[in-house]
């Protein structure tokens, strides 16, 4: 049997702490923009672990949030053969396949092989992007010609040449690694490279043919204003957000592209119909693919959520401030979300919620002292779990059985038998499977 041989190598995202659907996505290498609950600053334990290892393995999610880790991966169209975590030959059915992550970098539990990075230490990719409503990414770069009317042509490596309207543009960045501004909410908001910020409504991105460089026009209070794209940071646009629909990947380069139809094949995934508005059918080699989401509408990232309660616990006064990692910036779009215990938080999910997953692990930095009591509720289920050093990890997933809790997830981190030293837990691949 022939073998996929997947890469070794994947483009760390950098981690970066917002809320909110509009974040910057998959390798954003500068900061986001901030959004619901969440503290807007990095610590040192909230971190990525290496997305793809040397054994070559991959986490399959099916339909019902089941996880499997798989290795020697071979998708095909109806069945996806693979080894499980004991070595031996399983298959599943391609159907049953609603996301493809990359593995840990060792099996949960075990501290070795997790690297933990800052922003500092991601590396600036020369490229700039585009950051569309629905979470879609483009590194690349405007081209010349002539665009349709309120539209931008941006040329791709692997899509080739685009025109992508400025209504379903969310941010253009033309100098990634540079933190960039929030929008008001009414304005569109052009910042340049000495820090000043012009807000207005952005006319249009263009090359024109006396000059190679791309000019930026905005309505500035009713006078239109022009700027070189060698002197702008980014532009983001007051455009009101768009939920994910269809079938999205996540690619090495930092692509995070949508289709209408995907399909598995032992080369590649095969998508059509593209979100970005080419009809041609388009093949992704595998080595190529960081995560595959299926159904993009039913899979809803618990970091996109704001938060709707965040109070300490056990006679405390205060509780550190959750911090949470971009959703786009993640891995396959579902964010971490880093708690500091005593604390109790909730959420409140999104309507036809029914089902509740995720990973909470103690962070290396925390299992020398940490030692807490996990307790996950949702919809009459309860998930009560120690984590220590011996035990740092516990996978969780929850089906609601009782309809007036059920759109609420409350998570508990109780002080463990050594008090709350080093109570940190991350919520890794936390994700709200909707109707």
């Amino acid at each position: 049997m022939k073998h996929i041989a997947l890469p070794t190598r994947l483009v760390l995202a950098s981690l970066m702490v917002a809320a909110g659907v509009a974040g910057a996505q998959v390798v954003l290498r500068d900061v986001p923009k901030t959004g619901g609950g969440g503290k807007a600053e990095t610590p040192r334990w909230l971190g990525k672990t290496n997305s793809l290892s040397i054994e070559e393995r991959r986490v399959i999610v099916d339909r019902e949030l089941a996880r499997i880790e798989a290795t020697n991966v071979e998708f095909g169209p109806d069945q996806t053969r693979y080894r499980d975590s004991s070595g031996k030959a399983q298959s599943i059915a391609t159907g049953s396949i609603l996301m493809v992550l990359p593995a840990e970098a060792k099996p949960l539990g075990t501290v070795k092989g997790i690297e933990w990075r800052e922003i500092a230490d991601v590396e600036t990719g020369p490229l700039g992007r585009v950051e569309m409503l629905d979470g879609q990414v483009f590194p690349g770069k405007v081209v010349a010609g002539a665009a349709k009317t309120d539209a931008i042509r941006w040329e791709h490596s692997l899509l080739g040449v685009m025109e992508l309207p400025l209504d379903g543009i969310s941010r253009l960045v033309f100098k990634p690694g540079t933190p960039t501004v929030a929008v008001n909410g009414t304005s569109d908001a052009i910042q340049f490279t000495n820090g000043d910020v012009a807000r207005g409504t952005l006319e249009k991105v263009e090359i024109a043919e006396a000059s190679a460089i791309a000019q930026v026009t905005m309505d500035v209070a009713g006078k239109p204003f022009t700027a070189g794209t060698d002197r702008v940071v980014s532009v983001t646009l007051a455009n009101p957000p768009s939920r994910a629909q269809g079938v999205f990947m996540w690619l090495r380069d930092g692509t995070v592209v949508g289709s209408k139809e995907a399909q598995f094949a032992t080369s590649g995934l095969t998508l059509s119909g593209s979100l970005s508005g080419s009809d041609k059918p388009m093949m992704i080699p595998w080595d190529e693919v960081v995560g595959v989401n299926m159904d993009a509408a039913k899979v809803v990232a618990l970091s996109s959520i704001a938060m709707s309660e965040v109070k300490p616990i056990e006679g405390r006064a205060w509780a550190a401030e959750p911090v949470v990692e971009s959703s786009g910036s993640a891995q396959a779009g579902v964010g971490e979300v880093g708690l500091s215990g005593p604390i109790r938080v909730r959420w409140s999910l999104p309507g036809g919620a029914r089902m509740v997953s995720m990973v909470a692990m103690l962070p290396p930095s925390a299992r020398t002292m940490g030692d807490c009591v996990l307790v996950v509720e949702c919809g009459g289920k309860t998930v009560r779990q120690r984590l220590h050093g011996g035990e740092p990890s516990v996978f969780v997933r929850l089906e609601p059985t009782d309809p007036a809790s059920a759109g609420t997830l409350t998570v508990t981190i109780e002080s463990g038998e050594g008090g709350s030293i080093q109570d940190r837990v991350v919520l890794r691949r936390a994700i709200v499977l909707v109707k």
